[in-house]
């Protein structure tokens, strides 16, 4: 999927947002073989794993490549369901699923992207209000 105009949820100011907010405030977990110590974040429905750029970096040190690339997890009745989004270039951002993929339209893949990420943000706004101001301590 690329870019509309008219975007205002699955957006790369907001992607790069929630990724600044994995690294600071998220955990390490392994997901998958392909990486260990992935950077991740939980939401109530959601979790969000950070992927590396580069597959030269397995063990997902944040100073030895990028992560632009997000795996989105939902266990829903027992099954997971795996979005990535993808957010290499400036102005293209691209949705894929990994599993399950028999029978998904592009507004359900969409529907799932775009409510995981309105969930983490909403957990971002949250944090963000209950972090002390820097100006409130003095």
């Amino acid at each position: 999927m690329q870019r509309n105009a008219d975007e205002k949820i699955i957006t790369r100011e907001n992607l790069i947002r929630i990724q600044q907010f994995i690294f600071k405030q998220g955990k390490r977990e392994t997901y998958s073989n392909m990486y260990g110590n992935n950077p991740a974040y939980h939401t109530t429905s959601y979790k969000f794993y950070l992927n590396p750029d580069s597959l030269d970096n397995i063990d997902c040190d944040i100073t030895k490549s990028e992560f632009h690339n997000m795996t989105i997890r939902k266990s829903d009745g027992g099954m997971n369901q795996y979005r990535n989004v993808e957010f290499l270039k400036e102005r293209d951002i691209y949705i894929t699923v990994s599993w399950p993929s028999e029978d998904l339209d592009v507004r359900e893949i969409r529907t799932f992207a775009e409510e995981a990420i309105t969930e983490l943000l909403a957990a971002i706004e949250e944090n963000e209000q209950s972090e002390p101001d820097e100006h409130d301590e003095e």
